[in-house]
């Protein structure tokens, strides 16, 4: 028979000759939802948690050193994975389901070991694990992980306390109004009863004299809850002193700033080109056109001038880095460990070689005949704009497309303003505005139709500003990124990762398609 008591726990009184029911039960571990673990963000996939091999461990809050019973069954399901554990008859194990059936202890946490993982951002997405443990704790990652029910039947009859005051016997069904000591009406005819001694003991033990802090007993107090039976005043424990008991919980995901900007600005504004597999390879231009002149009488030799091609040299440069990774800082750590080396090899791969283009571009530039002095000033800079864009027009036969500025420069063209004190570049753009900007939030900007770039690698020492009328046909850039190598090294108990790239730039004609403001 089944009696429901004012705590949320069934006391079950098992058939006679088997055991006592020490069980929980409920949902271990739901799949597709995030949540945010001791390493991280975690989601679990389906079929990811297995159900079948050695039964995990029930444990209190992840401590391998207090374990209190054994899952005896796992149910996968679409939605989650459900399981059934046995709580041992140990001290620990009766603290843990009484607390469980107390509410306390009504959430649950899965230990395993990742076998099987692919990043979705900074979620570490299990496809597949080893489910060594599954944890009884009052809080877990996933609020759906929740012990639904918690079965249990006292299997010895316990000794009231000395000087507890004895409950009144409990009614085996509230809902009639038989006495106690009197046989209730069967529900059902032909149902055999099962009889059951429910020991008459209360369910929580009387309070034992114990040594308090002076802490505690004041915040009892303020609290107005019952005040401990005081034995004696503890010694306090400064933090100090418990150092090795104190938690570093490593929150959130792992900070890397260059995942914040784009490592290669200027790569991203130029775009890359396919590199032939060749140490040197070459970019063809015409240097030399053809002549036409009119012909002045007749019979007379019209303007002949050879056209000539010549060849541009274009070096490959090799660009990369290495790291050791340890095994135990990879068996230990974050499993996303060397997800994150990669992801931040691959950034400062891309940033160096983007610097590398940058100061490719610097070094062929030509400065323009009107330079600007204030770039705060708005009708200079209208006015050296126009000049700059008219030389190019004559010397290399095209109007330029970009801007390429540093953060400085950036700034003070988002301040400039002309004669009359409005801004050239307003936030918000008038229809007769010679360009917008987007405010201090982004970096976009085009002054007079021109694509704004800022990219700080531009400023060459010992230069300490740039600002770059650009055509995009001055400068080509071609790359080949071979991404990452892995080599496990047993000698020394390490993997080596590494990350590398191939690029080279053609200067077409930067002395005349890029030309220097400052």
């Amino acid at each position: 028979m089944k009696l429901t008591l004012q705590a949320p726990i069934q006391v079950d009184a098992a058939p006679a000759g088997q055991p006592s029911r020490r069980t929980i039960s409920g949902i271990a571990a739901p799949y597709n939802v995030d949540a945010h673990a001791s390493t991280g963000w975690v989601r679990f996939m389906p079929g990811s948690l297995p159900v079948d091999g050695p039964a995990p461990k029930l444990i209190r809050d992840h401590n391998l050193s207090e374990p209190i019973g054994i899952v005896t069954a796992r149910i996968d399901t679409d939605e989650a994975v459900m399981f059934e554990a046995r709580i041992s008859q140990t001290a620990a194990g009766d603290e843990a389901l009484t607390l469980a059936a107390d509410g306390v202890l009504d959430a649950v946490s899965v230990g395993v070991n990742v076998l099987d993982y692919e990043m979705d951002g900074s979620t570490v997405v299990v496809k597949q694990a080893d489910w060594q443990e599954l944890s009884l704790v009052p809080f877990g990652a996933f609020a759906q992980a929740k012990v639904l029910e918690v079965a249990a039947v006292p299997q010895v009859e316990a000794m009231p306390q000395a000087g507890a005051v004895e409950p009144a016997p409990i009614d085996p069904d509230p809902t009639t109004n038989d006495l106690p000591g009197e046989e209730p009406e069967a529900d059902n005819e032909g149902t055999e009863e099962m009889e059951a001694t429910i020991p008459n003991v209360p369910l929580t033990l009387a309070a034992q004299p114990r040594k308090v802090t002076a802490a505690e007993y004041v915040s009892a107090i303020l609290r107005g809850d019952q005040l401990p039976r005081v034995e004696a005043v503890a010694a306090e424990d400064v933090l100090a002193d418990v150092q090795g008991l104190v938690p570093e919980p490593l929150i959130g995901e792992v900070f890397n700033n260059l995942a914040m900007m784009d490592a290669g600005p200027l790569l991203a504004a130029l775009g890359t080109r396919a590199m032939p597999r060749a140490e040197t390879f070459y970019r063809r231009k015409i240097t030399t056109h053809v002549s036409v002149a009119e012909q002045l009488a007749e019979f007379d030799e019209l303007s002949s001038t050879a056209m000539v091609v010549d060849r541009i040299s274009c070096t490959v440069k090799s660009f990369g880095g290495y790291v050791d990774v340890s095994e135990q800082a990879a068996g230990w750590s974050d499993p996303a460990l060397l997800g994150l080396i990669l992801e931040d090899m691959a950034r400062v791969t891309r940033q160096t070689f983007n610097g590398y283009v940058a100061t490719e571009l610097v070094g062929g530039m030509g400065t323009a005949t009107s330079t600007v002095a204030d770039f705060t000033d708005g009708d200079e800079v209208i006015e050296d704009l126009y000049l700059a864009a008219a030389e190019m027009r004559q010397n290399f036969g095209a109007m330029p497309t970009h801007l390429l500025v540093s953060s400085d420069v950036w700034a003070k063209l988002g301040a400039a303003k002309d004669s009359g004190g409005n801004r050239i570049f307003p936030y918000l753009g008038p229809s007769n505005a010679a360009g917008t900007a987007a405010g201090v939030t982004s970096l976009t900007m085009n002054p007079l139709g021109l694509t704004l770039v800022v990219d700080d690698a531009l400023v060459v020492a010992p230069a300490t500003s740039a600002a770059i009328v650009f055509n995009a046909r001055a400068l080509e850039v071609y790359e080949d990124v071979r991404g990452g190598i892995r080599v496990d090294q047993p000698a020394t108990l390490s993997t080596r990762i590494a990350f590398r790239a191939f690029g080279a730039v053609a200067d077409i004609d930067l002395t005349n398609g890029a030309l220097s403001l400052i």
